[in-house]
Parts: C-alpha cells; structure tokens; sequence
C-alpha cells in the first residue's frame, strides 16, 4: 500500500475539511477533500488497504463517527456511536477487544456495528456540568 497521511485543515469560513494525501512515486503526493465538518481523532488499521477512522462532529454535537479509508483515498461512513455528551478525546489501543457494553459512558453500540479494536476514552468538554475536566 502507498504511503498516505490524513489531516483536517479550516476553510476560510472556518468550517472543518478532513484531506488525504497519497504519495504516488515520481508523480508526487494525490490529496483529496474527503469529509466537512468531522474531526479526526484517532485511526486504527482495519484490513490490507484500508483504515478505520473515528471522528467527532466538529459542531461539538454527541456522537462519534466511524468510516472506512481505503487505499488512502476512499472515505466511507459505517456507523455512528451515540454518546450523551460531545466527546473531546478517543484512544485507540491496539490488540484490544471490547466486551460487549464497554462503549463510552452512556454510548450505545449501532445494531449493524462490527466490535472494534479500539477503547474509547470520554471526555466531556468543560463547561457548566463538568467544571473541572480539563485534562486532555
């Protein structure tokens, strides 16, 4: 597989665009606007070609979003992970496997959601119901 990088990056209006960049030998690197208004948080390989990506909605809506990249260029939605609260930080550890219910506090796993080999860490941004998180 190609080498690939992914990072977002704000358009004038400030609005948030999800880029990949594929390195294509003499030809030099192929980037692509992939996704609007999501925030990348963590990535973990989910087969030969292809990546897992889990993002946030950039609005700071609850949520946590889960789409396929492959072959460092194609981006596809697979599922949304409901959470009460926005989430602020996710971890992706590797070779773990999730039992059943260990979704972020309050999340609940899509009916049609593969288990991942991922861990979510949660953390609300601070405000009035959670003054004092402001770890990261």
């Amino acid at each position: 597989m190609a080498p690939f990088v992914v990072w977002m990056q704000l358009d004038a209006a400030g609005v948030v665009h999800t880029h990949t960049g594929t390195w294509a030998g003499r030809a030099g690197w192929r980037t692509r606007d992939v996704a609007t208004r999501v925030r990348v948080r963590d990535m973990e390989p989910a087969g030969p070609a292809s990546w897992r990506i889990y993002a946030t909605p950039a609005g700071g809506t609850p949520g946590i979003g889960a789409y396929r990249l492959t072959a460092g260029s194609l981006w596809r939605y697979e599922a949304t992970i409901a959470t009460p609260k926005p989430v602020q930080r996710i971890e992706v550890i590797d070779g773990y496997r999730d039992p059943p219910g260990s979704w972020p506090p309050g999340a609940e796993a899509p009916a049609t959601w593969r288990w991942p080999t991922a861990l979510f860490t949660s953390r609300a941004a601070p405000g009035r119901d959670n003054p004092g998180n402001h770890a990261g």
